[in-house]
């Protein structure tokens, strides 16, 4: 008893072919356990994309789609997120993060200095700030938002230095990223369109204007 010696050979035998069935089964059990685990990420990140992109459908304006955007990826990294709106290379405005008893969070998160790493990604269009090689004293982690060749936003996310974000996780928050671009892009050339209608319609009736002018003082 409670030793690897026997006395009979069939007992070898046994002994032998019970380790090996509870092998195979342990691995195919867990072989199915993370497959089951990957299953369940894929559809929580399928989820959170889902129901970014229904929201982000529903936006009116410029605020809707940068509020919504700042609670889907808050939702996803479970970090405050600050996020710049910006014009012509330059902070338009800031969308400081709330609290649920609707308080701003640190105004040293919007300090001067935060705001000058900000103006560097602006410009450069390449992240910046914690948890990078560049910048790396800052409170947050910025991205850029770039879309026809110029930065429309930057995203800033909170992060402590010892935080990690891991490569699944990377690739869903390069994919909210990319919404959020991509809804603030169309917003933005909506506008333009607009615009660029607008502009023509005062044309053409400053046209008619001058034509009847014309017209009335010829009659005379």
């Amino acid at each position: 008893r409670f030793s690897l010696d026997f006395y009979d050979p069939g007992y070898l035998v046994t002994f032998i072919t019970m380790l090996t069935s509870a092998l195979v089964t342990s691995t195919l059990t867990n072989k199915v356990k993370y497959q089951a685990n990957v299953s369940a990420v894929i559809a929580n990140r399928t989820n959170i994309l889902l129901e970014a992109s229904r929201d982000l459908e529903r936006t009116n304006n410029l605020e809707d789609i940068i509020l919504t955007a700042q609670r889907q990826l808050y939702k996803f990294l479970k970090n405050p997120i600050i996020i710049y709106e910006v014009d012509n290379e330059n902070i338009k405005r800031i969308y400081n993060y709330k609290y649920e008893d609707g308080s701003e969070i640190d105004r040293k998160y919007t300090s001067e200095d935060e705001k000058a790493v900000v103006s560097w990604v602006i410009k450069n269009k390449r992240r910046a700030g914690a948890n990078t090689d560049t910048l790396p004293g800052a409170k947050l982690m910025y991205t850029p938002l770039v879309g026809e060749k110029k930065v429309m936003a930057v995203v800033g996310i909170v992060i402590n230095t010892e935080e990690r974000i891991d490569s699944g996780e990377k690739s869903l928050f390069a994919a909210l990223l990319n919404q959020i671009s991509f809804a603030i892009e169309k917003f933005l050339l909506n506008e333009l369109q607009k615009k660029a209608l607008m502009q023509a319609e005062n044309e053409r009736f400053r046209a008619n204007l001058l034509r009847a002018v014309s017209h009335d003082l010829r009659t005379p």
